[in-house]
C-alpha cells in the first residue's frame, strides 16, 4: 500500500533541474532519470512542447501552481504519458490544448505515484486517464471543458480485470478532492478492463 510513502519521497537521487520557458522538458526528465531520479521544476508561465512528455521512474515533475504554470500543447497530437513505470509524481500546473484523442494525461500499467494540483482543460480527449495501475493517489485535480466528444471524460479510470470469483488484489487507490465540470462525457468514469471480468481491488473516492 501507500502507508509511510508520500510524493516527497520520490526522486531519492537528489538531482534537480529548473526548466525555463522554451526549455526542453523531455530532455530534463531523461537527464534526471539517468542520474538516479529527482525533480524537474517548471517555472511559471506557458510551456509549449510539440511532442509527448514521457514521465520516468523516480522523477517528479512540478510546476509553480494551477493557472500559474501551463503546459500548452497548442493543438498538437501530444500529451503527458507514463507507461509501465513506478515511483513518480506530477503536480502544480495546468494542461491544455492537447489534440490527443485518448487523454491529455495518460498513465498506463504503472505503480506507486501521485497526481496532485493538476488542471486539465480544453483538450480533445479525456482530462485524465489512468488504466491498469495500482497504488496511486489523485488529489486536488480539476477536469474542465474537455468537450470534443461524449467519450471525453473528466477522470477516466480503467481497472485491471481478474478472474471471476478471485480475490481483490492488495492495492491502494485514492481519489480525493477532485472536481469535474462541463466535460463531453462523464465527470468520473470508473470501469474494469473490457477484456475480462472483475476488478483489481477496492478504491476510495472522497470529497469529489
Amino acid at each position: 500500500g501507500m502507508v509511510g510513502w508520500s510524493a516527497e519521497s520520490i526522486g531519492v537521487g537528489g538531482t534537480s533541474l529548473t526548466i525555463p520557458l522554451g526549455g526542453n522538458i523531455q530532455a530534463a526528465i531523461d537527464k534526471v532519470y539517468e542520474n538516479g531520479g529527482g525533480v524537474v521544476y517548471l517555472v511559471a508561465g506557458t510551456h509549449t512542447p510539440t511532442a509527448d512528455i514521457n514521465l520516468r521512474d523516480k522523477v517528479r515533475l512540478i510546476g509553480a501552481g494551477i493557472d500559474v504554470t501551463y503546459i500548452d500543447f497548442t493543438s498538437t497530437n501530444s500529451s503527458i504519458l507514463a507507461t509501465s513505470i513506478s515511483n513518480f509524481s506530477v503536480s502544480g500546473f495546468t494542461i491544455k490544448n492537447s489534440a490527443d484523442a485518448t487523454s491529455a494525461i495518460y498513465i498506463l500499467m504503472s505503480n506507486t505515484f501521485f497526481v496532485s494540483e493538476i488542471k486539465s482543460t480544453a483538450n480533445t480527449g479525456s482530462g485524465f486517464r489512468i488504466e491498469r495501475c495500482q497504488n496511486f493517489r489523485v488529489e486536488n485535480c480539476f477536469a474542465y471543458l474537455n468537450v470534443a466528444s461524449t467519450s471525453c471524460h473528466g477522470f477516466y479510470f480503467i481497472a485491471n480485470s481478474i478472474a471471476a470469483g478471485a480475490a481483490d488484489l492488495p492495492i491502494s487507490i485514492i481519489w480525493s478532492n477532485c472536481v469535474a465540470q462541463r466535460n463531453g462525457g462523464s465527470g468520473f468514469r470508473f470501469e474494469h478492463n473490457v477484456s475480462g471480468t472483475g476488478h483489481n481491488g477496492p478504491f476510495t473516492i472522497e470529497n469529489c
